[in-house]
């Protein structure tokens, strides 16, 4: 017989925690992919891509998770993301080349949407997997000289790097060669710094809210 659900075992607080966390990091991934198509104005004369702004917030999301759980969390949940676009990008292929029906008249709009070519797709995995591990270098780098004080300036200095080296690398596979990539560079990679600045208040309110609740967990 099968345990009742009242006799399953509950999950450890800090686990809950960490799946939350590694939840939301993919979500906003998958909507990157979604979204990877339209570039949209930036102040200024400059371009980037309108996934700029989820793809930005889950850098300080995974400075928050190895602030909370360390270098190793912080990992799985970058390579736990690498898995989250695979797939969506093979959902989305697959829901492209299934048969249309008769009714249906936006084919043309959602492979132009969804229909991500060979070199976003080369590029977008390329300055992910190495802009997020890169991320989490540079913060646990700055982490060993800081101890637990300024999570600011970890947090927002390997953002910083990151963020530099997963826009060079996107742009460059993705649209070197058939637009001004220098235009968008600057755009995407000032935009995404900003969203992942604003987002520091934030930050410190979910770490507070995370330890707070799994303190409670073990007072229980």
């Amino acid at each position: 017989m099968e345990p009742s659900v009242e006799k399953l075992p509950s999950i450890e607080r800090r686990t809950t925690v960490l799946i939350w966390l590694i939840s939301i990091h993919t979500s906003l991934l998958i909507a990157s992919n979604a979204g990877g198509a339209k570039m949209i104005a930036v102040p200024g004369g400059l371009a980037a891509s309108a996934t700029v702004f989820s793809y930005a917030i889950t850098f300080p999301l995974c400075d928050v998770i190895n602030e909370l759980f360390g270098k190793r969390a912080a990992r799985l949940a970058v390579n736990v993301g690498l898995v989250g676009l695979v797939l969506s990008v093979a959902f989305f292929q697959l829901s492209i080349w299934a048969p249309a029906a008769d009714f249906w008249k936006g084919q043309e709009a959602y492979v132009t949407t969804l229909g991500l070519g060979p070199r976003i797709l080369l590029g977008g995995w390329l300055s992910y997997i190495i802009g997020n591990h890169v991320d989490v270098a540079v913060f646990h780098w700055i982490r060993r000289r800081t101890g637990d004080r300024a999570f600011w300036l970890r947090k927002n200095a390997s953002t910083a790097v990151s963020q530099a080296v997963d826009t060079v690398i996107f742009m460059t596979v993705a649209f070197g060669g058939v637009f001004p990539i220098a235009d968008a560079i600057p755009g995407q990679y000032l935009l995404k710094l900003a969203v992942a600045v604003v987002c520091t208040p934030l930050s410190y309110l979910i770490i507070r809210a995370a330890r707070r609740f799994m303190t409670e967990g073990k007072s229980n």
